[in-house]
């Protein structure tokens, strides 16, 4: 039998979940809250109005008889964010009612602004009515969706190194050979991910993922990871072209000027007198005077690369419980190297910037609806959206790389996503990127 309980601490930007153990402790807890909460109000009726004696209160209630428990940190933090005269809701958690606390969250806005009971109960009528809606849309729709987003860490696998076994090359540990030393991240790094990971893929099978696939599609995104200053694990990434040309992301306001910038060293009063926030591509050989730099070639890219690169995060975040129709999917990311034809993949503009991916993964609902790919994945990333079927896998029957086969697949899709392009990314032969930056006074 359980021994904790979980309380949920509602504002307008967030749910904040904790769970408190013993069971025995949760009432005293909430008890002070409530009491500093409300001490001085008319009503203890829900939403809360947070004033600042009220807000001071509880923190140092919090601080005084919970300062050793590490979680409460997070909830002092909530209060100390909380603008003063919001409103919040706190409520025992329990599971069954997440949908309820997400509507509870989206009735604060209207709270805080200082609308009218009656105006609230006609805003959120529109709102259950429109997430109604949704909803039935989602019922229709013949995929189930698994949502991978960075709100919270994503870990798959298992946790004991001893007990792991590889779900790319099969090897564990007690082999002599594989070895579980790296953090092997689902999603490349270099995208701006380090919340999704995948305990079971070996250092041998990470090393060769990185420079044999994971690395074609960061290259063919280099243009964009340089528009939108996407950090990797080492700050903002430096990008080495032909003839000497170098090219990396520059913000003015957080440039170290005192530390040695390498090849990017005479840049130092440009970018603080002209105030960079972008891209900026230079030539050793340059004239100070030049105003553009015309052509650069950067390192080629493999298109099957990027396609391998997409459906391994989607291998590596779908849950090792659900592998078991991807066997020949799995054996393609690993060992095929050869020209194969592989569904088209659909791109799509996206208006929101993502600096930390988002993966959704969709399964088809009925098992033997042959018509449809049993499994595609959607990968977000800065501007761009990339759609693509899980090929190979045991629950399909068509490789959907015609167009007869993949006519009703992609009628679906046009109508879930509207505007898009269609690229194909079958091919093994190397391509290169080109592009061209201004580097004086509009900089990309």
């Amino acid at each position: 039998m359980r021994n904790e309980m979980k309380i949920v601490f509602i504002n307008q930007d967030k749910l904040l979940i904790m769970e408190i153990a013993p069971k025995e402790e949760v009432n005293p807890f909430l008890n002070g809250i409530f009491l500093n909460l409300t001490l001085n109000n008319a009503t203890n009726e829900q939403p809360i109005k947070v004033t600042y004696e009220a807000k001071k209160r509880v923190i140092d209630f919090l601080e005084r008889k919970y300062s050793k428990v590490k979680i409460v940190n997070r909830l002092i933090k909530f209060f100390r964010d909380l603008p003063v005269h919001n409103y919040i809701f706190i409520y025992l958690y329990y599971e069954q009612f997440i949908e309820l606390y997400d509507t509870l969250k989206e009735s604060l806005p209207y709270y805080n602004n200082g609308e009218t009971d009656e105006t609230i109960a006609l805003k959120m009528k529109e709102y259950m009515d429109g997430k109604n809606t949704v909803q039935k849309c989602l019922d229709s729709d013949p995929y189930e969706i698994q949502m991978i987003v960075p709100d919270k860490k994503v870990i798959r696998g298992e946790k004991d190194k001893k007990k792991r076994r590889c779900i790319y090359c099969g090897g564990d540990i007690n082999d002599g050979k594989t070895k579980y030393k790296e953090t092997a991240h689902a999603i490349p790094e270099a995208l701006g991910n380090n919340k999704f990971i995948q305990n079971e893929e070996c250092d041998a099978c990470n090393d060769f993922f990185a420079g044999n696939a994971e690395e074609d599609l960061c290259n063919f995104l280099i243009w964009k990871r340089l528009q939108y200053g996407l950090k990797g694990k080492n700050g903002y990434p430096a990008f080495q072209f032909t003839n000497g040309r170098y090219a990396r992301f520059f913000d003015y306001k957080n440039e170290v000027y005192e530390s040695d910038w390498g090849h990017f060293e005479s840049l130092k009063a440009f970018v603080k007198e002209k105030k960079v926030i972008g891209p900026v591509v230079i030539s050793e050989e340059m004239p100070e005077s030049s105003e553009n730099i015309e052509i650069c070639y950067v390192k080629d890219y493999v298109p099957q690369h990027i396609y391998k690169t997409l459906v391994k995060c989607v291998i590596g975040l779908i849950g090792n419980e659900s592998l078991a129709p991807f066997v020949k999917t799995i054996k393609w990311l690993r060992y095929g190297e050869n020209y194969i034809d592989l569904p088209k993949v659909m791109l799509i503009k996206y208006k929101r910037l993502i600096l930390e991916p988002e993966l959704y993964i969709f399964k088809r609902k009925a098992l033997h609806d042959y018509r449809i790919p049993y499994c595609y994945g959607e990968l977000r990333v800065l501007d761009t959206i990339f759609i693509f079927i899980i090929p190979f896998t045991e629950n399909d029957k068509y490789n959907f790389v015609t167009e007869n086969e993949c006519r009703l697949f992609m009628k679906i899709l046009s109508i879930k996503y509207g505007k898009h392009i269609i690229e194909d990314f079958s091919s093994v032969i190397p391509r290169k990127l080109e592009n061209q930056f201004a580097i004086c006074k509009q900089i990309i």
